[in-house]
């Protein structure tokens, strides 16, 4: 019987139970074909199942009691038999379950769907009383007048599963904290051998660059490919499929419509690891180069305006990017000089290589001044060797253009006329030529 007061087994209305896991229906007594005629004979043809199940089972009341539980269950719980287990569990509610209210949950979602798949609660052990995690399934049983009359269900332990998935989300709070004080997107990304794709992590700052929840992400892992310019989508895909056969680390620049913000320059930069079975995993960080790539196009247009200027200075100009040390020399100068055609490719230490060595000494000090700021600039002559042979006097009036934010020279202007007429009409110096 299921309880003292309860309904006797048959008068119980199973039509409403449904399949959980592997256990098709209640467990309760029936009569053997004859026994209407008077036969006494009945047997509980569930019993076997019920006690060979490898998953703890049990029958549970209303009022919170084990009433029937297999072998597995109460080995679960530290004991070697049933009888002990249904005897040192007075009340589920207390006794069984380490959350305030877990049981009244589980009822509730009985009373409202009549069954539950894979509930995961934490327990305790009862012979230790340490805590473990579970996975219920269970269903309730009515008696004809719907009252409820027992719970039966089946139950294993899942504390190793739970504390993985506990483990892995402290490292994903964990990355997601470091990562928040990241500009940009970080993500990790999974590729298997046929190609496709899946994000296993994105950080939250997807969601200021591009515009989208990190979620979306990852539930659709071509969001993000569909948001490359379409100009620039073939390129970044051979250079992601470059990046995965030579397996080092690669970087690439690229457009993206951000949703509602319009179009952004990105650089993707990424290293690869490959995996068993084929597949690579990618660590890689998606920053922001918008206002860099606008300063680039302003500098290109700038270094157009400033070649253009110089060009309209009579013999010529030198034009120096101090940080690269590059040096580029227009105008009819770069013609009469022995530097190479245009002054393209060169550097500050060629520049002076084709200055008299008598004047080298001097000019770097003056230069050098200017550069630390301690004079506004400078102007000195000295000579340069002439293409063909000879010397050539060049009066030279360096500023410089451009500073960095701490004061550090970006790039110097010098203006370079020709002046060795002038010297030459000037008795009281000597000149020298080779």
């Amino acid at each position: 019987p299921v309880s003292r007061s309860g309904p006797s087994p048959h008068q119980v209305n199973h039509a409403r139970v449904r399949r959980c896991g592997g256990y098709h229906g209640p467990m309760r007594a029936i009569s053997k074909p004859g026994a209407e005629s008077g036969s006494d004979v009945r047997v509980d043809d569930w019993s076997t199942l019920f006690e060979g199940l490898p998953v703890g089972a049990f029958r549970s009341l209303p009022d919170g009691r084990f009433v029937r539980v297999n072998t597995a269950l109460a080995r679960l719980s530290g004991f070697d038999t049933p009888a002990e287990l249904i005897a040192a569990v007075n009340d589920l509610a207390v006794d069984w379950f380490v959350q305030p209210g877990g049981r009244a949950e589980i009822l509730a979602q009985l009373d409202r769907d009549g069954s539950a798949r894979g509930l995961v609660s934490e327990i305790y052990h009862q012979k230790s009383r340490r805590r473990i995690w579970i996975s219920e399934n269970a269903y309730v049983v009515r008696a004809p007048d719907g009252r409820v009359a027992y719970y039966e269900g089946t139950v294993e332990e899942v504390s190793e599963r739970v504390h993985a998935h506990q483990a892995l989300a402290q490292r994903e709070a964990l990355l997601r904290d470091v990562t928040a004080g990241v500009p940009g997107l970080v993500y990790r990304l999974r590729i298997r051998p046929d190609g496709h794709r899946l994000y296993e992590f994105v950080s939250d700052g997807v969601r200021a660059l591009y515009g989208v929840e990190p979620e979306a992400v990852l539930a659709d892992p071509g969001l993000l490919g569909r948001l490359r310019h379409a100009q620039d989508h073939e390129r970044v895909e051979t250079t992601l499929q470059e990046h995965l056969r030579s397996g080092q680390p690669e970087s690439v620049e690229f457009r993206i419509h951000a949703a509602g913000q319009g179009e952004k320059w990105v650089r993707l930069s990424s290293s690869v690891r490959r995996l068993r079975g084929g597949a690579s995993l990618l660590h890689g960080v998606v920053v922001d180069i918008t206002e860099a790539r606008r300063a680039e196009e302003a500098l290109r247009a700038s270094d157009q305006r400033w070649i253009a200027a110089l060009k309209q200075l009579g013999d010529g100009a030198w034009d120096w990017d101090v940080q690269r040390d590059a040096c580029v020399l227009s105008g009819p100068l770069q013609q009469k000089l022995t530097l190479c055609s245009g002054g393209e490719g060169a550097t500050m230490c060629s520049c002076e290589a084709i200055m008299h060595p008598d004047d080298v000494a001097e000019m770097r000090a003056v230069r050098q001044a200017c550069l630390d700021g301690l004079t506004p600039s400078y102007t000195h002559e000295h000579r340069m060797k002439r293409r063909g042979g000879g010397w050539l006097w060049v009066l030279s009036r360096g500023i410089v253009a451009q500073r960095d934010d701490q004061g550090g020279p970006l790039r110097m202007v010098d203006p370079h006329p020709a002046i060795t007429d002038r010297r030459e009409s000037l008795p009281l110096r000597e000149q020298t030529s080779a």
